[in-house]
């Protein structure tokens, strides 16, 4: 496979269901090989007919239906920003110097809650969370007219109008985490309904307004805990009340891939009744969609050996659309309905057509007690000599990876490449014992999970042990630059966007509280864990050929990691290579602008197949 079989790969986003259920609109988005950026075309389907239209014109996201089906709302890009446009009507300018993230109908479908983004423009594919908006707007859907909502009480993260009309609730963030208001639409002060110590990721009201449903970790802002989910009275007379309380899986965050769906966690959704509420999360490494009930009941609606990514649920009907990805699909949606699952895109079939898919298979070493260890190992077709393999090293370090498309894996198979992806230590998807268990012990546990699953695959695979090499991007970049300095066992290492002096990363200036929590405390409080769990210790003992590949507009991981690890083993001698990417951020590998995705790819898959060869 080549950039232009990435060009040619279709992912659906944002699903919405018409009230009815009778019309679907979602937004195509692609590799744009010539206009050098990501597409995103909106669709709009009958699904009573099967009729398809597509708005050619500008970029669009976040596709909404009025309450009465007759209207639909979507963010539109516009040279002041994403803004939000009516079908049929035009843009409405928030005119606040800046773009929107976020928007939601009011009941009566005549005005619109819109969340206003700081900075250059909101566009909605950011690689963080919600967390640059700074305030709600209040729209006149027909007329434009916008004023703000009065005496909000601090940066807002989600709005959702009440069923009355008469309040919008309001995620709003502080420095120690998020709270939960209900801001009345006229006269009247918001008042604060629930604080919690870690982040929201969505909320949702009951459809007779008396209840919400809240998910994401209340009790701490640790990365490895649970998102959980909560239902919470709208009047503040009941005490909150966790659903599924022995689920210990993560609400709201799924299987992660090469493309931005689940980069932001999939929101929750109440049901029509009432009595249940819809959430996405991940299990082991597939995703799956499951309705919550009030009476302490879990029931899955979709999931099997792929990964649920979002879904669209309207309250009037039983029928609901998911977005989800395979082993041998990139995506796309299927309609649920009275229990019977049908596929309503086949966006992909065409390109599928023109390439054959090297088969994914599962591996799961043996382990101890309650750990669960898996992979999934994407071997060249057809093979008749052992062939090489790369281990890839997910980021996070906390998201999972799994039964979900991967670009990679088929393109270094089409070279002769086997690529194995897995979920050491640390991963979500397995339980809160899982994911917490590399707090203070990062290059402990996981890198032995990841040398045991690299020796499952050996075992399990017509694989040459002596042409394996390793690749990660973030916190995979970091365990490829430990990896080298403790093991013989990889002959080539590719570290993106990685991690080599913890010391640096504990005291910068951005995300440094993270590196407290992960490892235990600050570099003053642990000073002998950061200095001997720093891959830069150890430049000393990396005998294997090292590629530094990184973002020069990084903010997550700054490029002076790569720059250092560099530097280090130029003066030990020892071979590294580095590949600095201008005018780019932390997400090349999801975000990135083609051009340079394409010669990223290029480097990568040179120096493999230099260090690693290929069969013949």
């Amino acid at each position: 496979m080549s950039a232009e079989d990435l060009g040619a790969i279709r992912w659906p986003l944002d699903p919405a269901l018409s009230p009815d259920g009778q019309s679907l609109a979602y937004v195509v988005s692609r590799v744009d090989l010539r206009g050098d950026r990501l597409s995103y075309q909106l669709h709009m389907r009958d699904l009573g007919t099967g009729e398809e239209k597509v708005d050619s014109g500008s970029r669009v996201r976040r596709p909404l239906w009025s309450r009465d089906g007759n209207s639909l709302a979507y963010l539109e890009e516009t040279p002041r920003g994403w803004q939000v446009a009516v079908h049929g009507r035009g843009t409405i300018l928030t005119d606040m110097g800046g773009g929107v993230a976020a928007f939601d109908w009011s009941p009566t479908d005549e005005q619109i809650v819109a969340l206003h983004a700081r900075g250059d423009p909101a566009c909605p594919t950011s690689a963080g969370p919600p967390d640059r908006t700074t305030g709600a707007l209040v729209v006149d859907a027909v007329g434009g007219e916008v004023w703000p909502l009065r005496a909000v009480p601090g940066p807002v993260r989600a709005a959702r109008w009440s069923p009355s009309g008469e309040e919008i609730g309001l995620v709003v963030g502080d420095a120690v985490g998020d709270s939960l208001w209900l801001a009345p639409v006229g006269e009247g002060a918001p008042r604060r309904l629930i604080k919690w110590e870690g982040p929201i990721n969505s909320f949702d009201w009951s459809p007779d307004g008396r209840l919400l449903a809240v998910a994401g970790r209340p009790e701490g802002v640790a990365p490895w805990l649970n998102h959980e989910l909560w239902v919470v009275g709208a009047d503040g007379s009941r005490p909150p009340r966790q659903l599924a309380p022995g689920l210990d899986r993560s609400i709201g965050l799924v299987v992660r891939g090469d493309d931005e769906r689940g980069v932001i966690p999939v929101g929750v959704r109440w049901t029509g009744s009432g009595t249940q509420v819809l959430a996405a999360y991940a299990d082991g490494g597939g995703s799956l969609l499951a309705a919550f009930g009030l009476d302490g009941a879990l029931r899955p609606l979709a999931g099997g050996d792929r990964s649920i990514l979002d879904f669209s649920a309207p309250r009037a009907t039983d029928r609901m659309v998911i977005s989800w990805s395979d082993a041998e699909n990139p995506g796309e949606l299927s309609l649920l309905s009275g229990g019977v699952e049908t596929m309503v895109t086949d966006l992909n079939a065409g390109w599928l057509s023109t390439v054959e898919l090297a088969p994914t298979t599962a591996i799961a070493p043996p382990t101890e007690g309650t750990t669960r260890l898996e992979g999934w190992l994407t071997s060249p077709i057809g093979a008749t000599e052992p062939f090489p393999l790369v281990v890839q090293v997910h980021g996070g370090p906390h998201y999972p990876v799994g039964w979900r498309f991967s670009f990679d894996a088929q393109r270094l198979a089409g070279l002769g490449i086997a690529l194995l992806r897995s979920n050491p230590r640390g991963s979500q998807g397995y339980g809160t014992e899982h994911a917490s268990a590399i707090a203070g012990d990062w290059g402990g546990g996981d890198f032995e999970d990841i040398l045991a699953i690299t020796e499952a695959a050996l075992q399990a695979a017509r694989i040459d042990p002596d042409r394996v090499g390793i690749i990660g991007e973030s916190y995979g970049g970091f365990m490829v630059n430990w990896a080298l300095g403790q093991t013989g066992r990889f002959r080539a290492g590719v570290a993106e966007n990685g991690i080599s002096d913890l010391n640096a990363m504990g005291r910068g200036p951005k995300g440094a509280a993270f590196w407290h929590l992960e490892l235990g405390g600050g570099p003053d409080q642990r000073p002998d864990l950061y200095s001997r769990r720093s891959p830069l210790t150890h430049a000393d003992s990396i005998d294997t050929p090292l590629l530094l590949i990184h973002a020069e507009e990084d903010t997550t991981c700054p490029i002076e990691q790569s720059e250092k690890m560099h530097e280090a083993m130029t003066a030990l001698g020892k071979e590294v290579a580095m590949f600095r990417v201008p005018g780019e951020e932390h997400l090349i590998n999801v975000f990135g602008r083609p051009s340079k995705r394409r010669i990223r790819t290029e480097i990568l898959d040179s120096f493999l197949v230099g260090h690693l060869g290929v069969v013949p």
